[in-house]
């Protein structure tokens, strides 16, 4: 059994590589179509978004809902960051999911510290930044795990992507193909930047990243909203972050709306 989900897992890894491939390569076109749509006037923001959109998004393959979402902890959360991660989902994206359940990720092997791993140094300090697929092929072995859920995912340690090679110390990443995201608090907090720690300032970012990348897993037809209070605006650096409302935007609700009434929620 653990031999035929492991070779599951090699095979939806290679296809997400080659999707991922097809993506980058018709990517710049797109991107220079998506920033001339943006900079055009007179445009309605409402006809931006549309333009935007059906240009430049991956189309993953057909989903339904509600879903089970896993609450995967790489590194511990303390206890009222689970209980309010929980409750924000619940606020605003209740329907579409069954059940939310926290599961922490024991038992890791010693290739997981081993591999996909970047050097950085950052002002005086040193990093070691771990891969995004690191996290989404860990976490879709294990156990707790079933292939219908949608993982959101947390680590203390910073982040790269393997899919943008130049993407670095992340806040997060959403993988649609895998239904998995991963967030790095590292960035999140204060002392990150050589500040005072504040626990309730990470705790809203925290919150803000999980709609945000939960958001990338929901909403496939919309890359990232151009509404820079919206959550699913993209940010940055942390300022943007801060800078965002912890709410979607009415588009955005929309297209939320437009999926209880696909799935009759």
């Amino acid at each position: 059994m653990k031999a035929s989900v492991a070779l599951q897992t090699k095979l939806i890894f290679q296809l997400n590589r080659f999707y991922n491939y097809l993506h980058r390569k018709v990517n710049g076109f797109s991107q220079k179509t998506r920033t001339f749509a943006v900079r055009v006037q007179g445009i309605p923001h409402r006809v931006k978004i549309k333009i935007i959109s059906f240009l430049g998004t991956p189309r993953p393959v057909f989903r339904t809902f509600p879903r089970h979402l896993a609450i995967v902890a790489f590194s511990p959360l303390p206890n009222h960051f689970q209980h309010a991660i929980a409750v924000t989902i619940s606020r605003f994206l209740n329907e579409l999911f069954y059940s939310i359940r926290y599961v922490e990720a024991t038992d890791v092997p010693a290739t997981f510290h081993a591999k996909n791993v970047r050097e950085r140094k950052r002002g005086t300090r040193d990093f070691r930044l771990r891969g995004t697929n690191t996290f989404y092929g860990f976490g879709r072995q294990m156990e707790e795990i079933t292939p219908a859920d949608i993982v959101l995912a947390y680590t203390e340690e910073p982040i790269f992507s393997n899919t943008y090679k130049k993407a670095e110390f992340l806040f997060g990443e959403a993988n649609r193909i895998l239904d998995s995201s991963i967030i790095s608090l590292a960035p999140l907090r204060e002392e990150f930047y050589g500040r005072t720690q504040n626990n309730r300032l990470l705790l809203e970012r925290v919150l803000k990243e999980s709609l945000h990348e939960l958001g990338h897993q929901i909403l496939y037809s919309i890359d990232h909203c151009l509404d820079p209070s919206c959550v699913m605006n993209f940010s940055r650096e942390v300022g943007d972050v801060d800078r965002k409302r912890l709410a979607f935007c009415p588009d955005c609700l929309e297209k939320i709306g437009l999926l209880h009434a696909r799935f009759n929620l």
